[in-house]
Parts: structure tokens; sequence; C-alpha cells
């Protein structure tokens, strides 16, 4: 069997903010890296929350990754945006 053992370093960071009354943001970031060679693991994030009345929302989301050395061929970087209507009952 093929045993490695890296140590890997994370940091992750979050900032809410509450833009009105009615509409809030949330950043995030993820960062994953070894210490011996900086080929970063960057994963960002941002969701938008708008109430449009006391019931319906609305929500758009962005997710992405980019990995300087992914382990498998892909794109280096790659991403996901979705938009939802929320109903709150």
């Amino acid at each position: 069997p093929i045993v490695n053992h890296l140590i890997k370093l994370n940091s992750y960071i979050r900032l809410d903010w509450k833009a009105s009354s009615n509409s809030d943001l949330a950043f995030n970031l993820f960062v994953q890296t070894r210490p011996s060679v900086f080929k970063p693991r960057i994963a960002p994030g941002v969701q938008w929350n708008i109430n449009a009345g006391k019931h319906v929302g609305f929500s758009v989301n962005f997710a992405g990754i980019y990995d300087e050395a992914p382990v498998v061929p892909i794109n280096r970087f790659y991403y996901s945006l979705s938009n939802s209507i929320l109903v709150k009952l």
C-alpha cells in the first residue's frame, strides 16, 4: 500500500454582513497548503440572502475551488452559481 504522511495548513475566514434590514451577505474563504511547498487549494464562497417579504426570499450562492496541483486530471478552477427562492412557512 501507498502511505503518505503530509502536514497541511488549513485556514478559514468568514465575514457576515447585514447590508440592510432585508439583505445579508456571507463571505468565506478556505485555504489549504503544505508548509514545505506552496501549492494552495483555495475555496471562496459568497451567499446573498434577500427577504422580499415576510414569507418569501431570494438567495444567490457562489462556491468555487482552485487547486494548484489536483490529484486527478481536472481543471484547476471550477465553480457553482445557484439561485434559490425561499418560502418561509
